[in-house]
């Protein structure tokens, strides 16, 4: 079994809620949850294995760029363009922010944080290789 999209992913979470939320599981139910157990944690491997690589605002920009949106298309979630070109110029976001950026991008929470949970490091206009205008 394998997982190819972030679709199939959320089919699987939810049977895997449902055979969690059963007090027993017959033989083939039991075989099934640690199947999909397998299949979501290696899609999730996958899919995040370059989340250590990037910072949090490079990777946000590669999302924005795959979904075909722009910087601006976070307003609902930042509340404002001044919030926007903060994140991206390094400053951390309150936790109302993140928590909208985890749920919308699908991310952990963690992403926003390195080991001293100070904020990853500006995007660099030079290495981002994504447009960095934004109109405060």
């Amino acid at each position: 079994m394998r997982i190819k999209n972030d679709n199939e992913l959320d089919i699987a979470i939810a049977q895997l809620d449902l055979f969690l939320e059963k007090e027993e599981l017959n033989t083939v139910e039991h075989i099934f949850k640690d199947a999909l157990t397998d299949a979501i944690e290696a899609y999730e491997d996958e899919r995040f294995s370059d989340l250590g690589k990037l910072s949090v605002q490079e990777y946000l920009l590669s999302e924005l760029e795959e979904q075909g949106l722009q910087k601006q298309d976070l307003i609902p979630y930042f509340g404002s363009k001044q919030s926007i070109s903060n994140f991206f110029a390094g400053k951390h976001p309150s936790k109302d922010i993140i928590a909208r950026l985890v749920q919308y991008f699908n991310v952990p929470a963690a992403l926003f944080f390195n080991q001293d949970n100070y904020p990853i490091q500006p995007v660099s206009p030079m290495n981002s290789g994504h447009s960095q205008g934004m109109n405060s």
